[in-house]
């Protein structure tokens, strides 16, 4: 008996250290090193440049164990990299492909511009796991972003202008990901007490819609950090959603105050969620274009900022249209369905707060969450002209 429960103990230890076992990092004397996997063909023009780069650099570094890989000459490396891609979702096979810290980097420009976005994301990573003895989620999320954005898309530096900033602007800011919070914005205005106290606090949403998209993307590493600890302001806004709509529902009114807050704060903490998208990077490629002009300070503030007008534009023309048909009296009909379609929507945004706010960056999610809204406004809009015929 005694050498079964041995036997058993020893199979639960072993697993336990496999589970902590991290494949993408070691600790070799207290040191902290990284596995790096590159994955090459003999006849690629990229993959040569990138095994020069890495020859160059990263053999220097203590921190880094480097293996390459030829996945047109061995059968045993063409079977890793599917192994490799497919842990990721992965399928496509494009080479040059580095693997590290849970992530893959795909393709490789040169060392000015592939070479320096690869190099500061190791260090990146090295650093973190360094500081927090692990690999966490908010440093994966980072480098999953930064691998999307500037890395795959940075090249060699264009000249400034302004086509090419108001193009990428409007290109992000039609974004399917940010679907959520431009419905959820819309709900707030409509929910929100008449008058210019509407249009002010549309201006404020807008505002802090620009502070959140400048935050995800010029600050990645503070905002991917600090979604961890909004957690807990997400439930709360998640209440105060709720709260409001049972006053709204009940007594037809609310503070100004209060509607202000509730709004702001609520659909701020929704918008920072909703950026976490992955689906499309346009905003880091825009970062990483600007950073390689190395404009002086003055001019790239000045450019961020216009960048950010730019993609607010497209919301502000939608808020504009909306205050525009809301505001007709004559059609009351087209105003309740509004207001019961926003109220609808905003507490399926309370829910998805409260359940899982990452949810907030899935198109799917959105476009489901919109659907059904207008189902329960239609609903609500129906039973009440039946009742009151």
């Amino acid at each position: 008996m005694v050498k079964y429960l041995t036997v058993l103990l020893l199979f639960f230890c072993s697993l336990a250290n496999a589970a902590e076992k991290n494949p993408w990092y070691e600790k070799v004397d207290g040191n902290i090193r990284l596995n790096v996997e590159l994955f090459t063909k003999s006849d690629c023009p990229n993959c040569i440049r990138a095994i020069a780069f890495v020859n160059e650099q990263l053999k220097q570094q203590e921190w880094i164990a480097l293996n390459i890989y030829t996945i047109n000459e061995s059968t045993d490396d063409l079977m890793l990299f599917h192994q490799r891609q497919k842990k990721l979702g992965d399928a496509d096979y494009q080479v040059p492909s580095f693997f590290f810290c849970g992530v893959r980097y795909v393709g490789f420009r040169s060392a000015e511009t592939s070479g320096k976005e690869l190099l500061k994301s190791l260090e990146y990573c090295h650093k973190n796991i360094k500081d927090e003895n692990q690999l966490s989620a908010a440093t994966r999320k980072v480098l999953t972003r930064w691998s999307a954005g500037p890395f795959q898309q940075v090249k060699e530096s264009e000249p400034f202008s302004w086509q090419n900033t108001f193009l990428m602007a409007f290109v992000d800011a039609i974004d399917p990901c940010s679907f959520f919070a431009i419905i959820l914005f819309l709900s707030f205005v409509v929910l929100s007490p008449p008058g210019k106290s509407r249009l002010y606090l549309g201006l404020v949403m807008l505002m802090l819609m620009g502070l959140g998209h400048y935050m995800q993307q010029a600050a990645a590493v503070f905002y991917y950090h600090s979604l961890f600890w909004l957690r807990a302001f997400a439930v709360i806004s998640a209440v105060a959603i709720l709260w409001w709509l049972r006053e709204i529902y009940s007594n037809g009114r609310f503070s100004l105050a209060a509607s202000a807050l509730v709004a702001a704060s609520a659909f701020f903490i929704t918008y920072l969620f909703q950026q976490s998208c992955l689906e499309t990077n346009v905003s880091l490629s825009f970062q990483a274009w600007l950073q390689s002009l190395e404009l002086p300070s003055w001019k790239t503030f000045a450019v961020q900022a216009v960048y950010q007008l730019f993609y607010l534009l497209p919301a502000l023309l939608i808020f504009l249209l909306v205050l525009y048909l809301y505001g007709e009296k004559k059609s009351i009909r087209r105003r309740l369905f509004a207001q019961y379609t926003a109220m609808a929507f905003a507490a399926l945004t309370a829910a998805v707060l409260i359940i899982h706010p990452a949810w907030l960056s899935s198109i799917m999610i959105s476009i489901l969450a919109a659907l059904l809204s207008f189902i329960l406004g239609w609903m609500k809009l129906w039973w009440k002209e039946r009742n009151d015929g």
